[in-house]
């Protein structure tokens, strides 16, 4: 068989990368203060901006410097009359037996996880596909794969390591595994808007 292309028209775009943060911040994140979630399978800080207190103003600053180059190097938005800016941030606690249901992000446009504390087994990352992305078969027959690559999967799993960083659109479905681990995992999340002029001359919008 000749050569051939694959153009994969249409991906989600999923950002995976390394932040270095210092030891005394992150000690700092796993003193906030934690209360237990309605679902009983972690805790969250009860601080819900967590980026917004000064103390965190550099790590901010570098997540950041990540979600530019996401949305300017990687998908090429004009950012010339708008700004991405975070909405929330909070810090995740999970112990042995935890995990997080499948689930979305709303109110926001892109969502991360820095991961600050985590080891081999405390839990994987998957992202699935919702039915209503048509990108290359829809619902009606559901074929068979001789292996899972990223143009026919319906899931896709990531393992998290320490001080990694994974930016996404919200509205992509994921979901964490439950950890097998002794030790304490340690997460910080975070939303992303939106705001200033997008001209699109009838359609023009202008978010404050």
């Amino acid at each position: 068989m000749g050569n051939f292309n694959i153009f994969p028209l249409w991906a989600t775009p999923i950002y995976v990368s390394s932040l270095e943060c210092q030891e005394e911040v992150k000690t700092f994140l796993k003193e906030l203060l934690y209360e237990r979630i309605s679902e009983d399978n972690g805790w969250w800080s009860k601080e819900k901006k967590v980026l917004n207190v000064p103390q965190f103003s550099e790590l901010k600053d570098k997540i950041l410097q990540h979600v530019n180059t996401y949305t300017n190097q990687c998908i090429e938005i004009d950012t010339s009359n708008i700004e991405f800016y975070f909405t929330n941030s909070w810090v995740m606690k999970h112990k042995m037996g935890d995990w997080s249901q499948e689930h979305i992000h709303v109110n926001s446009i892109f969502s991360g996880i820095y991961y600050f504390e985590v080891d081999d087994v405390s839990g994987m990352l998957g992202l699935k596909k919702h039915l209503s992305m048509l990108n290359l078969f829809t619902p009606t027959i559901d074929f068979d794969v001789k292996n899972s690559n990223l143009y026919n999967c319906k899931v896709w799993t990531i393992k998290p390591i320490k001080d990694m960083l994974i930016i996404f659109p919200s509205h992509v479905r994921h979901h964490v595994t439950h950890s097998h681990s002794e030790n304490l995992r340690y997460s910080l999340a975070f939303n992303i808007f939106v705001r200033g002029n997008i001209s699109k001359e009838i359609s023009e919008l202008n978010l404050k």
